[in-house]
């Protein structure tokens, strides 16, 4: 426990500094570095060959490449005018990458199936650069980020889903996938999603209740990734994704939880633009 929150209180600055730069090349390097390093560990515990699918990785960095280049006036991509289509493409690419990660076997995974589930990484972390980059105003910082949203939402879920277990967990939620995770732990965290996601939202400036829409996806969304990244590693007989982070494993093993959650909230905080935009 002590080094997963020692390794946790390490990265939270990492992040919250490369989201709080307004421009979208902190945070897209960043990310770039999360699809490399998390493709390969799709692969390394999929294949005996440690393939390293690029399908992934080259997705978020065309989008890094594009959105720079329009934060530097190179090219109009009219962001705000295609966000709906680029978040619910992100959407539907993750579905397709979460059914190609379904679809490899332990005995032989095939290259084109570890390619195609990359984009379970990628699409997630695309829709989250999209979001960020709307806002892009010119300014140095923007402490106003509604990253902040899913990110606050998860990380307290997850908190209080280990205390709960911990201390209160009596009922096994899904033990042949995950034998430590509590129906009371999975309640805890989804009040606490609605709770962090309200807190990110009152800082990003989303109303309260849209905010708590956001909170209840990630409660529902965030703990289904983290189940369905526990079968797949369970159906390959793995324990861990990898071990870069002391105390949680691999890259995977961290953002599991945001795979699912990052296009369902990063589409509903787009609506409630798109929203007070007709209004």
């Amino acid at each position: 426990m002590k080094t997963r929150v020692l390794t946790a209180l390490a990265l939270i600055p990492v992040v919250l500094a490369a989201v709080f730069v307004a421009h979208p090349l902190p945070l897209g390097l960043l990310l770039i570095a999360v699809s490399w390093i998390a493709s390969a560990e799709i692969g390394s515990v999929a294949s005996e060959k440690g393939e390293k699918p690029l399908l992934g990785p080259l997705c978020v960095l065309a989008a890094v490449v594009g959105l720079t280049a329009q934060a530097f006036d190179l090219i109009d991509l009219q962001l705000l005018n295609m966000e709906i289509a680029w978040v619910g493409t992100c959407l539907g690419l993750t579905i397709i990458g979460a059914a190609a990660l379904t679809s490899q076997k332990p005995e032989k995974s095939s290259r084109l199936a570890i390619e195609f589930s990359s984009l379970w990484v990628a699409a997630p972390l695309c829709s989250l650069l999209a979001l960020h980059s709307s806002a892009y105003g010119g300014s140095l910082w923007n402490c106003k980020s509604t990253i902040l949203i899913p990110l606050f939402a998860l990380w307290a879920g997850d908190s209080a889903a280990i205390l709960a277990g911990k201390y209160l967990g009596k009922h096994l939620l899904a033990p042949k996938i995950s034998p430590k995770k509590t129906v009371e732990g999975a309640v805890a965290n989804f009040i606490f999603c609605i709770l962090g996601a309200m807190l990110g939202g009152y800082i990003a400036g989303i109303p309260m209740v849209w905010s708590a829409v956001c909170g209840a996806a990630a409660g529902v969304f965030g703990q289904a990734g983290d189940l369905f990244q526990s079968a797949w590693k369970r159906k390959f007989d793995k324990k861990d994704s990898g071990s870069l982070l002391p105390g949680h494993g691999g890259i995977l093993d961290r953002i599991d939880s945001l795979l699912f959650t990052a296009p369902v909230v990063a589409l509903i905080i787009t609506i409630y633009y798109w929203n007070t935009i007709v209004r």
